[in-house]
């Protein structure tokens, strides 16, 4: 019975363990990318993008960048749809 229960507890730390190592791996590969762009998040999705899949309404379209650099920036497109708005 405790080998079993030993064999299940080494199981669970090496699953573990191993999730960690690859959310590390990833979190690494996204940083040298975004530091590659100097972080400048409109160069990784850029509004001809956007229009490849969805299209934009150019009169309402806005951009905008947040004014913080670095890893806690961002960048946020929006425009008109042809949606009906919702009434609450």
């Amino acid at each position: 019975m405790k080998k079993i229960l030993y064999l299940l507890i080494g199981a669970g730390i090496l699953l573990a363990c191993s999730d960690t190592n690859k959310t590390a791996l990833e979190s690494k590969a996204l940083s040298q990318c975004l530091a590659a762009k100097d972080y400048r998040y409109e160069m990784l999705l850029t509004k001809a993008d956007i229009a490849k899949y969805v299209n934009i309404n150019e009169a309402s379209f806005k951009k905008e960048i947040s004014s913080t650099k670095g890893k806690y920036g961002s960048c946020t497109y929006s425009w008109e749809s042809g949606c009906p708005k919702w009434k609450r």
